[in-house]
């Protein structure tokens, strides 16, 4: 398949999934048997796009855009789950989910595209924050979950310290001084030593 055919078949699935959303919102079919999909196809969309870009990268077998289409995915998810009116599924309980979209893009950057440790540790942590977040949230757990969080925050760093080794990156750089004076005093000094080993030489 050519590159170009390739965003055709993009805009081919994101078609599709609006007409046959469409389509069963007009006759008002039931969704798995519990739940009617009227009002509900947006968020089914948003999931459909989600899943037609991964589908997309696993034919190419290139992973061109994963943060792109797992945050559509997730938020897809987020906003079905709103859409189902269940008592405890309301946007004050599940807003760690857009913690948690981002968070799964780093992970998944890191697993199948960079191999760059920066996207391994902020993806871990802030995917068990929100994961932590969303089942405070969820469940009415805030006494408990807060200082479970403090404390894996805690011990995350406390294990960072001790265990990260110095690299030559992080060695320390001395900044050129960016005041004039300061540089003008460099050079005369730059200029006098040259020429004392012109004088030298002579």
């Amino acid at each position: 398949m050519r590159k170009r055919n390739y965003t055709v078949l993009l805009t081919a699935i994101a078609f599709l999934s609006v007409g046959c959303a469409l389509l069963l919102d007009a006759f008002d079919v039931s969704f798995v048997g519990i739940i009617g999909i009227k009002n509900v196809w947006f968020p089914v969309l948003v999931i459909l796009i989600g899943c037609g870009m991964f589908l997309s990268m696993i034919i190419r077998k290139k992973a061109d855009f994963i943060a792109t289409a797992t945050v559509i995915f997730v938020i897809g998810v987020m906003l079905l789950l709103l859409r189902l009116d269940m008592e405890n599924l309301t946007f004050a309980r599940v807003w760690p989910m857009i913690i948690l979209a981002p968070s799964l893009a780093l992970l998944f950057t890191y697993i199948f595209r960079s191999r760059d440790k920066l996207y391994l540790r902020l993806g871990l942590f802030t995917v068990a924050v929100s994961i932590a977040l969303l089942v405070g949230s969820v469940f009415d757990l805030w006494i408990m979950v807060a200082p479970i969080i403090i404390i894996f925050i805690g011990a995350v760093m406390l294990i960072y310290a001790f265990t990260d080794k110095e690299s030559d990156d992080d060695k320390e750089i001395e900044i050129p001084s960016i005041s004039i004076v300061a540089r003008k005093q460099e050079i005369e000094r730059e200029q006098a030593d040259k020429q004392d080993k012109e004088d030298e030489k002579k």
